[in-house]
C-alpha cells in the first residue's frame, strides 16, 4: 500500500466548498495537555498545547481566498481552540469543539444539544469518580464531555457507565491510546457537522473530510471526499500514512495537493 493516495477526480475537487480537519494529530502533533489538578482550596490547570505552525496558516488562508471554509474538528474544549487556532480566526474558519457539542461560526456559538439538571449532574459525578480510577492522569475542562487521561484503557470506566447510565444515553470510547472520552450519544462530530453543511446550504459533495482517530469516525463519513491518516482506524478511500511524513502533520500535505490542484 502506498503511504499516500490522494488520487481525487479533478470534477470531485472543483465541487470542494467546505474542508473539515481534525486537530490533534492531522493539523498539530498529539500530545497536548490540558489537566486540572484540585487542591483543598484551588483548582490548578496545567496547560500545553501545539499552535498550528505559520506555514500552515498561510496555507489555510490562501485556501481561504478560493472560497474554501475550513472546519477544525476536535474532542478539546472551545477555549483551547481558539487558542491553538487563533492565528487563522475570522471569516472563513469554523472551530467544532468537545466533539461536536459546541460550534463557532461567524462569531456565533452554537449548542449542539440543551442538556437537563440531571444530565449534568449525572456527568459530574462520573467525572468524580473516573478521576479516582487507577491509570487516570488527569481530567481535561471541559462543559458536555468528560475527557480522562489515562496511562492504559481501564475497562473500569466502562463498568463505571454501565453502573451509572440507567438511562443508556452515554458512549464510552478509547481514543488515540491515550484518552478515556464519555459523552450523550446524540452528540459527535459526525452529527453535528451533518448540521453544519445544512446550515451553510451545502451537499455531501462539497465536503472533504480528514480524521484519525475513533472520535473521528463517523465525522469522516460526512464528507463525499473522505481521507483517512490512520487506515486501521478511520476507514476512506483516500489516505496519508502519518508516520513517514513527519515531522509534517498530514494536513500539510493535503493543504500542498488542494493549493496545488484547484
Amino acid at each position: 500500500m502506498n503511504d499516500i493516495n490522494l488520487d481525487i477526480p479533478k470534477k470531485d475537487l472543483k465541487k470542494l466548498r467546505l474542508l473539515v480537519l481534525d486537530s490533534d494529530g492531522i493539523t498539530v502533533p498529539t500530545g497536548g495537555l490540558v489537566v486540572e489538578k484540585e487542591s483543598k482550596d484551588k483548582l490548578i490547570v496545567d496547560c500545553t498545547l501545539y499552535l498550528i505552525t505559520e506555514e500552515m496558516t498561510d496555507k489555510i488562508n490562501l485556501l481561504k481566498k478560493k472560497g474554501i471554509d475550513v472546519c477544525i474538528s476536535s474532542g478539546r474544549s472551545m477555549l483551547s481552540l481558539q487558542g491553538m487556532y487563533s492565528r487563522i480566526i475570522g471569516k472563513g474558519t469554523i472551530l467544532m469543539a468537545e466533539n461536536g457539542n459546541l460550534l463557532l461560526k461567524d462569531g456565533v456559538i452554537h449548542q449542539a444539544k440543551i442538556y437537563s439538571d440531571r444530565f449534568l449532574k449525572k456527568l459530574y459525578s462520573i467525572r468524580e469518580r473516573v478521576k479516582k480510577m487507577k491509570g487516570i492522569t488527569g481530567i481535561e475542562p471541559k462543559q458536555f464531555i468528560i475527557t480522562a487521561r489515562a496511562n492504559f484503557e481501564s475497562k473500569d470506566v466502562y463498568t463505571l457507565i454501565e453502573e451509572m447510565d440507567k438511562e443508556k444515553e452515554l458512549y464510552s470510547i478509547w481514543v488515540g491510546y491515550e484518552v478515556h472520552e464519555i459523552g450523550h450519544k446524540n452528540v459527535s462530530k459526525g452529527n453535528t457537522l451533518k448540521k453544519l453543511i445544512k446550515m451553510m446550504g451545502l451537499k455531501k459533495e462539497n465536503v472533504m473530510t480528514i480524521g484519525d482517530s475513533t472520535n473521528d469516525i463517523d465525522m469522516v463519513k460526512q464528507g463525499g471526499m473522505q481521507i483517512s491518516a490512520d487506515i486501521d482506524v478511520v476507514k476512506a478511500p483516500y489516505w496519508i500514512n502519518k508516520k513517514p511524513i513527519l515531522p509534517k502533520q498530514p494536513a500539510d500535505v493535503l493543504l500542498d495537493y488542494l493549493l496545488e490542484n484547484l
